[in-house]
């Protein structure tokens, strides 16, 4: 991606961030249940693993669609494949709640980045979830230091007008903000057609990705492999 995407704006005020797998490691967390759980799924049914997490990623898809991203949904898509090998549910569902009873871990240089930018500029989060578990774990995590309670929003999904509308709660105009986030649905793609500069975080796991949430996009954007890459960036193309 093209670093020169990042329009030289002196006037940038806000930097909006993303949580889950921007800020936090919450695709690790989902990867540790569901591979317990597959296990599980295999000395009770006699299935290879394969199989089952295949059989589980489409009940996962469907229960989306159904829930949202409501943590919650695991729970219902374990159950449901439960109920379709008929095999009793209950070590899988405590296995299952481990997804909202847990709190994910930090992406490594998190709290160095954010102690970096305050002060340089105002910082905000639009994460997608449920309000009551995504405070949570900003609590948790001690994340929640870095951000003025009325500029945090939890919202269900993230669109151009969900951007917008964010950003006519926080009082500040499109080309004053950047929006650094992980997906490229729900973070890059809205951003860029809202009139924001981005910058996207790769966030890679060894073995997990989400497969419903994958998204191609025809926008050039900066995209960066670690954190810290954020702070170089910043300094050499805003001068803070």
């Amino acid at each position: 991606m093209k670093l020169d995407s990042l329009k030289k704006f002196e006037n940038k005020k806000f930097i909006i961030f993303d949580l889950d797998d921007t800020l936090l490691d919450t695709s690790h967390l989902y990867w540790s249940v569901k591979n317990d759980m597959l296990e599980l799924f295999c000395n009770l049914t006699g299935k290879d693993k394969e199989t089952i997490d295949r059989e589980f990623e489409d009940i996962e898809h469907n229960n989306i669609e159904i829930h949202g991203y409501s943590p919650e949904r695991y729970k219902f898509s374990a159950v449901e494949l439960c109920q379709r090998y008929k095999i009793d549910d209950k070590d899988i569902v405590v296995c299952a709640e481990k997804i909202y009873l847990e709190d994910p871990q930090k992406i490594a240089n998190t709290d160095e980045l954010l102690s970096w930018l305050q002060g340089k500029f105002e910082l905000a989060l639009l994460t997608r979830g449920e309000k009551d578990l995504q405070i949570r774990k900003l609590v948790n995590n001690k994340l929640n230091i870095y951000f003025d309670e009325k500029h945090i929003k939890v919202v269900p999904t993230k669109d151009k007008e969900v951007f917008l509308n964010f950003l006519e709660h926080i009082n500040v105009h499109p080309t004053e903000c950047i929006v650094i986030g992980d997906s490229i649905k729900s973070d890059i793609n809205p951003s860029i057609e809202a009139g924001m500069d981005v910058i996207h975080y790769n966030y890679r796991h060894e073995h997990y990705e989400w497969e419903q949430d994958k998204e191609d996009s025809h926008h050039d954007f900066v995209s960066v492999d670690c954190l810290l890459e954020i702070k170089d960036i910043l300094e050499k193309n805003f001068n803070v």
